[in-house]
């Protein structure tokens, strides 16, 4: 430590001003994504002996967090179990994720590098301590309570999921998106852009009939609440600077799970390119061509026959505030 703080002010001050302390590898956890770092065993001891416990395990180079859904609580959950249903075959989300995203629909989609940008750990832990004792009695939504601070808790919601949203199985399907692909005789005359659009169509087919059907219609109603949300942070990209690329690949980490078997594929999984078939691609293709992917769940959450693109997300917004108010 002493080193960095005497070469911090030489070499930069800018980037020595950015440094982050932390004291144990579980709060690490809390702002960076951990599960692609090595830790040596040198360092998993030292951290052993401040924390006491063994709740930040590491096997074989893959750090990762153990949790177990606890009845009644807000992190950690079986989402299947969680996610109500009423006569309409419309889903009902948890109260705490509800607010989560009220909040974020009024105040996150302005909120500069939201969901990259993570609040100190003591803020996080602080404020995820209220809903480990059990889901919140008191809406947020309308409090003062940072943006951030909120996208926070969304980003551990998912990450702590007892089941990821994408299962190994979903991976060798997101392995089979359309890509671009060298130009044959019969695409020589057609137009770069009549090519890109021809494959944009594709991706967006391929996702409603091949990854859609491949997630249970509880979850898949649920992800159609979170990416109406990260649809409306991209339209805003060139206030918050998060367009449908930046938000994928900050977002997808959160929906696979790594393991000891997995963790080159779920690496390669995590980039959005258009010349790469991953599930960071598909997600990147759910926010960009939202209301196309999305089209039959947002009708049956709206009880509607086709999609306004100019009610859309406020009518979703709208499904939300009755939802906590009933």
């Amino acid at each position: 430590m002493m080193l960095v703080n005497t070469l911090g002010a030489v070499i930069s001050t800018k980037f020595y001003d950015k440094l982050v302390w932390v004291p144990t590898l579980a709060q690490l956890k809390l702002l960076v994504p951990t599960d692609l770092i090595y830790f040596p065993e040198q360092v998993i001891q030292a951290d052993n002996q401040v924390t006491g416990d063994e709740k930040f395990k590491v096997h074989s180079g893959i750090a990762y967090t153990s949790t177990q859904p606890v009845k009644g609580k807000t992190f950690g959950v079986d989402l299947e179990a969680v996610l109500g249903i009423d006569n309409n075959d419309v889903v009902r989300l948890p109260p705490d994720v509800i607010d989560w995203l009220l909040l974020l629909h009024s105040r996150g989609t302005f909120a500069i590098n939201i969901f990259k940008r993570v609040p100190n750990v003591q803020e996080i832990q602080q404020f995820k301590k209220r809903y480990l004792e059990g889901p919140s009695a008191t809406p947020i939504h309308d409090s003062d309570t940072s943006a951030y601070l909120i996208a926070a808790m969304l980003r551990m919601y998912l990450a702590e999921l007892d089941h990821p949203i994408f299962t190994q199985e979903i991976y060798s399907v997101c392995a089979q998106l359309p890509v671009i692909a060298p130009q044959s005789d019969s695409q020589a005359d057609q137009h770069p852009l009549t090519q890109m659009q021809n494959l944009e169509q594709a991706r967006i087919s391929f996702v409603r009939s091949n990854i859609l059907p491949s997630i249970p219609p509880k979850t898949r109603q649920f992800l159609t609440h979170i990416f109406a949300l990260f649809f409306s942070i991209s339209l805003y990209s060139s206030q918050n600077r998060m367009n449908s690329h930046n938000l994928a690949k900050t977002i997808t980490p959160l929906l696979l799970r790594y393991t000891k078997d997995n963790i080159h594929a779920s690496f390669a999984h995590s980039q959005p390119l258009p010349s790469c078939s991953s599930v960071a691609s598909v997600v990147q293709v759910m926010i960009l061509y939202f209301e196309q992917v999305f089209f039959d769940d947002i009708c049956t959450i709206l009880d509607c026959d086709f999609v306004e693109s100019e009610s859309v997300l406020s009518s979703m917004v709208s499904v939300l505030r009755n939802q906590l108010s009933a």
